[in-house]
């Protein structure tokens, strides 16, 4: 019975060094996927948007347009502002919108309806005052927009169980379009 033990034991132990070894002699033979294996195994529209090594998609670089009330946290004190204010064609520009929405593209009309165009969608209805600004539907998202007291127009959108995202729009200038 000992005999079958220690037998047992050198046979488990030379199992164990075995498996070291192959490890440690495979590990550099290990393949490292190329820009074509990614783009046979999963194909992509744009392959270059992607990171080749990860399959991680790339996030261009942005334009250097910030906003302290984008930020995480911001506390934005809101104040009533006469409708008329709203009326316009407004824009978001800086890099946070452009990371969650790709755009967002928005025209205002003094008769309560409103049209534009966000994350490369088409969306209009009609829009009603609410507590400090106005609101309107996107998809069945409600969203707000408001006026802050540095006088920036700021979309809200809010985010259940979660903190309210804010994105701030300016007035679309000629050369924007």
């Amino acid at each position: 019975m000992e005999k079958k033990k220690k037998l047992l034991i050198l046979v488990s132990i030379m199992l164990t060094v075995l498996v070291v070894l192959l490890c440690v002699i495979l590990v550099p033979f290990k393949h490292e996927a190329s820009k074509e294996d990614y783009e046979q195994v999963v194909p992509v529209e744009n392959p270059e948007d992607y990171d080749p090594e990860s399959g991680i998609k790339l996030i261009p670089e942005g334009n250097g347009v910030t906003y302290a009330e984008e930020q995480d946290g911001a506390e934005i004190q809101f104040k009533k502002e006469d409708t008329s204010t709203f009326v316009g064609e407004w824009v978001a520009t800086s890099d946070m919108a452009m990371q969650l929405y790709g755009n967002v593209d928005i025209t205002i009309n003094d008769d309560h309806t409103w049209s534009g165009n966000i994350t490369d969608e088409d969306f209009s209805g009609k829009w009603v005052e609410s507590g400090d600004g106005i609101e309107i539907k996107v998809g069945v998202h409600d969203i707000g927009l408001a006026f802050d007291s540095n006088d920036n127009l700021i979309m809200t959108r809010p985010v259940p169980d979660g903190e309210d995202i804010y994105t701030v729009l300016t007035r679309k200038t000629s050369d924007e379009e």
